[in-house]
């Protein structure tokens, strides 16, 4: 049975890209001995659940969950603010940007967005949800100590944008990197309700 490796996610202004991006540039710079993988601008995205390879005839459960999901909220407003890593500061594996702003939408966004896929024979997802931007993917956390610290010290905010939509992409895994596409967006129908 033919499969796509899905993901639901919200992108960001190109304001915020922008300056993600200058920040990426900054830190790539000033650590360039640092051994990571650098996340592309374009890439850039806030994840509200990974699904990995999902057979085609399943794909109409996951339209109908993130359709059901948008309608459930209205617009928000939020911004890129904070600094963090994954899974500690000591053992970085993972550089991220943080969000600001009206995370109670997004957090009903996903709430709704699970229950839907789990109704429809997904398993529950066992993950904390904690909404990032993930920046760099690092190789060797012992030889990128100062730029880990740096990263956490650092007062990164964007401009505020709205938000009124989530996409479903599906990613395919190629020798010179993953290639996103845009497989459908689901426009917010607002206003925010709590899921029943």
């Amino acid at each position: 049975m033919p499969v796509k490796r899905i993901f639901v996610a919200f992108d960001i202004s190109a304001e915020a890209r922008q300056s993600a991006a200058e920040y990426i540039d900054r830190l790539r710079a000033h650590f360039s001995h640092c051994p990571a993988s650098w996340t592309k601008p374009d890439k850039l995205h806030f994840t509200l659940r990974f699904l990995g390879d999902v057979d085609v005839y399943k794909m109409n459960s996951v339209f109908d969950a993130a359709a059901f999901a948008a309608a459930r909220v209205g617009s928000a407003e939020l911004w890129l603010e904070g600094t963090g890593v994954f899974p500690s500061p000591g053992k970085a594996r993972v550089l991220w940007l943080g969000a600001k702003g009206d995370l109670e939408t997004i957090a009903i966004l996903k709430r709704c967005l699970d229950e839907r896929l789990q109704l429809t024979g997904f398993e529950a997802d066992q993950k904390r949800f904690t909404p990032h931007l993930t920046l760099a993917r690092v190789k060797d956390p012992n030889a990128c100590g100062q730029m880990v610290e740096s990263h956490l010290r650092s007062d990164f905010q964007t401009a505020r944008f709205q938000l009124s939509e989530i996409v479903l992409y599906e990613c395919k895994l190629q020798p010179a990197g993953s290639i996103y596409t845009a497989l459908e967006h689901f426009k917010f129908a607002g206003p925010t309700t709590l899921p029943k």
